[in-house]
């Protein structure tokens, strides 16, 4: 009888902070989504997530404004028992997820992914928790919000950042402070940038590879400058270091690549910190 009311209270408890979570969730235009103002501003940047989906057409389709349960979102919110309930609830690490459609739009919240360096996560049924109806799939009707909580994969380190998808969208997160981790949102990191793997000279039609070591996680930026000027190509795109530190572009010269001496540049940045590294290599003849 005790455990039976025991269990009754917990559930009282945790519909109350439902109830208050589901508070703060109310239209509001300065932020183009659905939580109040005076809280969104108030959340951490790497607390807090906000996607627009977008249709072919270029319309919006759904505004989906997420943030991380910690102690401090909860001291934020006015529920500073959340976070120790619904972890208990889900079994991990959670945040809550607000959804607006633009018009009468599909949501569904295993849609949801996430990445970190090389891996991706995926959000299974057992995953989330439906604080509204609405918020376990199909379609929301125009001017509703729908909101629920959805666990962070176990493989997703918080200590580092994070990115969370809908569709073709996506928004970083991190690092967070969950207590349990031992790196919360002030410490900081020491960025490091080394030219780790680079040929020094590459037969023209054949591949270079260029490999440098940073910190996890870290904004990575590499420009190659030819006597024909710089080069232009989607191999070169930025990209952001693995969990461990790694980054690797691979430029495929042609025919039409200049012959001689390459240079290059390799920038990254992370948490306001920035490194940069030169190298270079030579382009010979077949």
């Amino acid at each position: 009888m005790m455990r039976e009311l025991l269990a009754m209270r917990r559930m009282c408890d945790l519909r109350t902070v439902l109830f208050l979570l589901m508070a703060v969730a109310v239209l509001s235009t300065s932020v183009s989504g659905q939580i109040k103002d005076e809280v969104w501003n108030q959340i951490p940047n790497a607390l807090k997530a906000h996607i627009n989906t977008t249709s072919y057409s270029g319309s919006r389709e759904l505004s989906i404004m997420c943030f991380a349960i910690t102690d401090q979102t909860g001291a934020i919110t006015g529920t500073p028992t959340a976070k120790a309930m619904f972890e208990e609830a889900l079994g991990g690490h959670c945040m809550i997820v607000y959804v607006a459609p633009g018009g009468n739009e599909y949501f569904w919240p295993t849609s949801f992914a996430f990445t970190q360096g090389y891996s991706q996560y995926e959000i299974g049924f057992g995953d989330y928790m439906a604080f509204s109806d609405s918020f376990s799939g199909g379609q929301l009707r125009s001017g509703t919000v729908t909101s629920g909580l959805i666990r962070i994969p176990d493989g997703i380190d918080p200590s580092r950042v994070f990115t969370i998808w809908y569709d073709d969208e996506s928004a970083s997160l991190g690092p967070v402070d969950f207590g349990d981790t031992g790196l919360g949102p002030s410490a900081q990191l020491i960025l490091e940038l080394e030219l780790s793997h680079l040929s020094q000279t590459v037969t023209r039609g054949d591949a270079v590879v260029i490999h440098v070591t940073t910190t996890a996680g870290a904004d990575c930026s590499l420009t190659l400058y030819t006597s024909g000027g710089i080069v232009e190509s989607t191999a070169l795109a930025p990209r952001m270091a693995s969990s461990e530190g790694d980054t690797t572009w691979i430029w495929s010269t042609d025919s039409q690549t200049s012959l001689g001496l390459v240079m290059l540049h390799v920038a990254a940045s992370l948490d306001g910190q920035s490194a940069e590294v030169l190298g270079s290599f030579v382009v010979q003849a077949e």
